[in-house]
């Protein structure tokens, strides 16, 4: 009998080790694992450098200019972790110039662990489009066309909320959608 419990007890300290190693090792990347395995799906070249890394945040962001341009590319991103262990990475590549920071909607990415992206499934993409899609009025001109329609997408360095803000670089611009995560669910609901 002593054997039997002394073999019990040693299986269970092993299943409980191999636990505890596999949800270590799920939660072991962090922002810059991601930003470095994102590079070349991004479009990510030697010439960008870290602007900002908080490795605790879960955010990052780089730039690069643009040869020949008072202007430059740049990436930011963040990492948010559910209390399950899964990983969503949200990254919004735009432009910088002096009329401002402004990118496309397709520039805006969510990624989950495996690198895949999932944006069409995390969010309701349809709604995003529509907003998108949607006139902006200006106060002292008629309607802009689609073609000059740009979103700024503002990733959190801290926080879960994300703004998306679309407008006209350099003239107005208004809130589209504003995405808030949730912990429990590890997904994100449009408001």
């Amino acid at each position: 009998m002593k054997y039997i419990l002394s073999t019990l007890w040693v299986f269970v300290s092993l299943l409980s080790m191999s636990f505890t190693y596999q949800s270590d090792s799920q939660s072991s990347k962090n922002i810059l694992n991601y930003y470095q395995a994102l590079k070349g799906k991004l479009g990510i070249h030697s010439k960008f450098k870290i602007d900002t890394q908080d490795i605790v945040n879960g955010y990052l962001s780089a730039s690069a200019p643009v040869p020949g341009l008072p202007a430059n590319k740049s990436v930011t991103m963040a990492l948010w972790r559910s209390r399950s262990g899964k990983d969503l990475v949200g990254v919004f590549s735009f432009s910088c110039s002096g009329m401002g920071c402004w990118g496309e909607l397709k520039g805006f990415k969510i990624f989950n662990a495996n690198l895949e992206e999932v944006q069409k499934q995390e969010i309701d993409w349809q709604v995003l489009e529509t907003r998108f899609k949607a006139p902006i009025k200006s106060k002292n001109a008629g309607d802009f066309p689609k073609e000059l329609l740009k979103v700024r997408v503002d990733i959190p360095q801290k926080g879960t909320t994300i703004k998306i803000h679309k407008g006209v670089v350099g003239m107005q611009s208004e809130l589209m959608a504003t995405l808030v995560y949730d912990y429990n669910k590890g997904t994100f609901s449009i408001q």
